[in-house]
């Protein structure tokens, strides 16, 4: 519970494309309490109440949204209100400030900058920024321990439970340890556990892709370069040598980056930044007159337009260094002037457990499906459902289950570009940005498939497999792992 908290209007194409349940998400990740609500003139207002840091970090995501949305503005008011939870509102409710504030004047809006950065409507005089940084870290702090010490509590009060259970019936201790097996995570099993576990196949609760994600990019940190090949991967270029030298179709690229000032006026190209993320920073560039910015779907008509906003870009963070990438303009057919869809594999060293086809026109639309073709609902979406999947070929599948044998790592994304009902390489993603959001089923349905995969993996390494084309094209001194 909390007093201080902010009001957001977010004006733009906010409304029917999934804007609510990404702020719920959002919320609920920063442990922002408030809520949520569309407003009869187009608008959403958020309410939001907690840690400053955590109200700036809303605020960063409210400035653009789920894929499908196109913010226009985002304005905020400061509220002197007690909140609890993070509510949903279902219901349009008339934008006035009155109708939801009855007992308060509509206060001045704040400068985002001054509030965030220089003064955070501190009234303290002479409050210095690290007094303020200091006082919500430990504000951060002291919620995360109070957090992992009710975690601790609450599986404490299980294991308390089950072991009176294997006391009170000891014949019935196989039947018990199962069922604990079946819903505790990694940190809170024992030894009696994993010896049943291996006399009986339990711990189906213990893989998580989540937790997967998170000790390999612990394990690279700890050893060196080659003990998470994948990554030699996440380098574009490099990437591009390894695509060729298999014979795959990739976009032709011209040689080496650009500074924004130096962007070259070419057109029936996609311009990329090379450090980017989430489709943040892409541009295509049909004609003079016609270019279309990925992530938001804005329409420039003219280069100095488009670079205008490459340059906001670059202020905000949003692209992160001054150097872009210029590649061949892949389109979904010959006839329409529409980009190519988007195919993300998820491979697991020859086995694919998920692809995720998007359509980025008119707006933003995907689906989960299996290697079978069937619809999954893997707890991430963007609110938009793809109307025209399209039927997963025999042979796409041969091909990517191919490329991911020959990555020595037991996980990578690889995405493709689907283009005249062919595939088209676009790039490999060592560690999705949103692995976290799956569901628990699939979080732990990829956990299984990560753990087959590092067995497989490790099996042909042990067989002597050296990954040649890898090895001679990614680097050269590489021998094994």
């Amino acid at each position: 519970m909390t007093e201080h908290a902010l009001l957001f209007v977010i004006t733009g194409q906010v409304q029917n494309v999934g804007f609510r349940k990404f702020v719920v998400k959002t919320a609920i990740g920063l442990d922002i309490a408030g809520w949520v609500q569309n407003c009869e003139d187009g608008s959403v207002r958020v309410l939001a109440a907690g840690p400053r840091w955590a109200q700036h970090a809303i605020y960063q995501a409210l400035l653009s949204g789920p894929a499908p949305a196109s913010v226009a503005n985002v304005v905020l008011y400061p509220i002197q209100r007690k909140v609890k939870g993070f509510k949903l509102h279902y219901q349009k409710k008339p934008a006035s400030f009155a109708h939801f504030f009855p007992n308060q004047t509509l206060p001045e809006p704040i400068a985002p900058n001054s509030y965030f950065v220089d003064s955070h409507l501190e009234k303290q005089a002479g409050t210095d920024k690290d007094i303020i940084y200091k006082s919500d870290l430990s504000e951060f702090k002291a919620l995360a321990q109070q957090q992992k010490q009710e975690r601790e509590k609450s599986h404490q009060l299980v294991q308390d439970n089950m072991q009176q259970m294997l006391r009170s019936y000891p014949k019935r201790s196989a039947e018990i340890l199962t069922t604990y097996g079946a819903f505790t995570d990694g940190y809170h099993i024992n030894h009696r556990l994993v010896k049943h576990a291996s006399r009986h196949g339990s711990l189906a609760s213990i893989p998580s892709f989540r937790l997967l994600m998170g000790l390999r990019t612990r394990k690279q940190l700890l050893a060196d370069k080659g003990a998470c090949p994948e990554w030699r991967l996440n380098d574009k270029s490099k990437s591009y040598h390894f695509i060729d030298s298999l014979g795959l179709q990739r976009p032709k690229s011209f040689p080496g980056s650009y500074k924004l000032a130096q962007l070259p006026e070419e057109y029936n190209i996609a311009i990329k930044p090379t450090a980017g993320a989430a489709s943040k920073g892409v541009f295509l560039v049909y004609r003079p007159d016609y270019i279309v910015e990925v992530k938001t779907a804005q329409v420039f008509a003219s280069y100095s337009a488009m670079k205008k906003r490459m340059q906001m870009l670059l202020k905000s963070g949003d692209v992160k260094g001054d150097a872009w990438l210029l590649e061949e303009l892949v389109l979904l057919d010959d006839n329409q002037q529409q980009p190519a869809r988007d195919l993300k594999f998820l491979c697991f060293y020859g086995e694919i457990a998920l692809i995720r086809e998007m359509s980025r026109f008119p707006v933003v639309s995907d689906l989960w499906v299996d290697s079978s073709g069937k619809q999954l609902d893997t707890g991430k979406d963007t609110g938009v459902p793809l109307a025209d999947p399209t039927p997963i070929k025999r042979e796409f599948l041969e091909l990517v289950q191919k490329l991911s044998l020959e990555i020595p790592a037991p996980f990578m994304r690889i995405d493709f570009l689907l283009s005249k009902n062919q595939l088209v390489f676009g790039e490999f993603t060592p560690r999705p940005g949103s692995f976290a959001l799956f569901n628990e089923e699939t979080d732990r349905m990829l956990g299984d498939y990560f753990l087959k995969a590092e067995a497989r993996l490790q099996r042909d390494l042990l067989l002597g497999k050296r990954f040649e084309k890898y090895s001679h094209y990614i680097n050269k001194s590489f021998d094994g792992i």
